[in-house]
């Protein structure tokens, strides 16, 4: 018997290579799914995967926060089949001491994120202290 009803379409994302979920909305950095990037700069990948048995479209990436974090290239707008996955990379350089933050934000026509997909990413930055003991140092910088 068959409703006509359709099943929705979902997507998840997760870390990469380590494929640790990272919930829609969530607000809590882990280093488990490299959402805490703590003092490590560099890039990480995370993966957008289409767990329905129809299409979705992944229509934007943003960041939405510090520019310590960058976005790398994403090829937009992207068709995902059924188990079909798409990459991106987010790169962290700290510009300032203390607690950096962002948001990723995923549009797509996935039902289970609307309006967006979206979750927090951090890292720490440090002061850049320069010659130990030098506080006249024009590279010095206090943090309070």
């Amino acid at each position: 018997y068959d409703t006509g009803a359709q099943a929705p379409r979902e997507i998840t994302v997760t870390d990469f290579p380590g494929e640790n979920s990272i919930a829609d909305g969530s607000t809590t950095v882990s280093t488990d799914n490299n959402t805490d990037f703590g003092s490590v700069a560099g890039p990480r990948t995370y993966r957008i995967t289409n767990t329905s048995t129809d299409p979705v479209t992944v229509s934007g990436v943003v960041l939405n926060g510090v520019a310590d974090f960058t976005l790398g290239t994403v090829t937009l707008p992207t068709i995902l089949a059924m188990d079909q996955t798409l990459d991106f990379t987010v790169s962290f350089g700290p510009g300032d001491a203390g607690v950096r933050a962002t948001t990723v934000e995923i549009a797509s026509d996935a039902d289970n994120a609307q309006p967006l997909y979206d979750f927090v990413l951090e890292g720490l930055g440090l002061a850049d202290v320069g010659d130990a003991g030098d506080f006249t140092s024009p590279d010095y910088t206090a943090v309070s």
